[in-house]
């Protein structure tokens, strides 16, 4: 088991709920847990190990672990998918999601419908993968800094945003910050102070002059 946690699935039922067997498997192989047994899915330490082999071993776990927060947060902050097999408390516990959707942006799909309502949530999905703005709510769709940060992620979310900025209130809004940008380029570089030119001090030997070339038919 220690050197193919999978191959649990052929043991013995006996052998499935052997803790110290099941420990080997899952330490290995976090999906090993989907063949331990039931008692062994609700055992804290067997599942712990699952989670920090494999950050999506808890759709393995038993409803209780799923609903134990250090354990789902160990989880989602290495994968956010598995925000998925939290219990609903757990989707609506911001700390929670926070996690998950920072690891995965796309995780923000599972969390309440408080939660994706929720501005620096958002912003935070939408900045590690910037077509969460789908799952945000209505009126950060239609927010110019939420959608301004999922379309410098990935241009595509703008077809997620509100019909308003879609139609043109996001590129004025574009328009205007790359204007800004540019004034302000401009301003630093005429403030910059030029660099003297160095003149070397030691005076440059001329080349020497060439004699010039004997006419052929003058005499010699």
């Amino acid at each position: 088991m220690a050197q193919d946690g999978i191959s649990l699935q052929y043991a013995s039922k006996d052998i499935k709920a052997d803790k110290e067997v099941v420990l080997a498997a899952v330490t290995q192989n976090g999906e090993a847990m989907l063949y331990a047994s039931d008692d062994l899915r609700s055992d804290k330490n067997v599942v712990l190990s699952a989670v920090v082999q494999n950050g999506v071993a808890p759709r393995f776990a038993s409803k209780e672990l799923k609903a134990d927060k250090n354990l789902v947060l160990l989880a989602v902050m290495q994968s956010g998918s598995s925000l998925l097999y939290a219990s609903e408390d757990l989707k609506a516990e911001k700390e929670v999601v926070l996690a998950a959707v920072t690891q995965n942006g796309i995780a923000l799909h599972y969390a309440s419908t408080v939660l994706k309502a929720d501005k620096e949530l958002v912003v935070a999905a939408v900045m590690q993968h910037g077509y969460a703005l789908v799952d945000a709510s209505d009126d950060l769709k239609a927010d110019k800094e939420i959608v301004l940060a999922a379309v410098i992620q990935n241009g595509c979310a703008l077809s997620y945003a509100s019909e308003g900025l879609r139609k043109g209130g996001l590129r004025a809004y574009l328009y205007g910050l790359v204007l800004a940008r540019r004034s302000l380029l401009f301003f630093l570089l005429a403030a910059r102070p030029r660099p003297r030119l160095e003149i070397p001090s030691a005076e440059v030997p001329c080349p020497t002059r060439a004699r010039p070339l004997r006419n052929a038919f003058s005499p010699s």
